[in-house]
């Protein structure tokens, strides 16, 4: 049975190898009068100062979002990951990391479910910036 499925790809492959339509560099040319067009139609973008542009405008974030804060926990939160995007200590990272996860999980775990109370609730105002280990105490 295996044998027949192997022959059989293989018979496949070697199809799509010697049936598919090969191009060739002089099957094309360069039209410069539209390449020109295209140019002189652009706007140019020069000194632009990202700095600037974002100082003072609503793409930082005052307040974290309750529901990418749950969603880091439950992806990435076995590492500390969210704890860092509330804002705590630089050292939270090590302290997940070697406890396997804040106690074998059991602290990620019910930091997944206070953020999802919270995510509900609209309101995880007691977590941000908390730098203790266990942050819903």
């Amino acid at each position: 049975m295996f044998k027949q499925k192997f022959i059989t790809i293989l018979m496949l492959g070697a199809f799509a190898l010697f049936t598919n339509n090969t191009s060739f560099a002089n099957d094309y040319r360069i039209d410069n009068a539209s390449i020109d067009a295209l140019f002189t139609e652009s706007l140019e973008m020069t000194d632009f100062n990202f700095a600037s542009a974002f100082s003072g405008s609503s793409a930082v974030l005052s307040e974290p979002n309750p529901w990418a804060a749950f969603a880091l926990c439950w992806v990435v939160g076995w590492c500390g990951v969210h704890r860092h995007y509330l804002g705590t200590k630089d050292s939270m990272w090590a302290i997940y990391f070697f406890t396997c996860g804040g106690i074998f999980g059991i602290i990620t775990f019910v930091d997944w479910i206070m953020l999802l109370v919270g995510a509900i609730n609209e309101d995880i105002s007691a977590y941000v910036g908390n730098e203790s280990f266990i942050m819903w105490l």
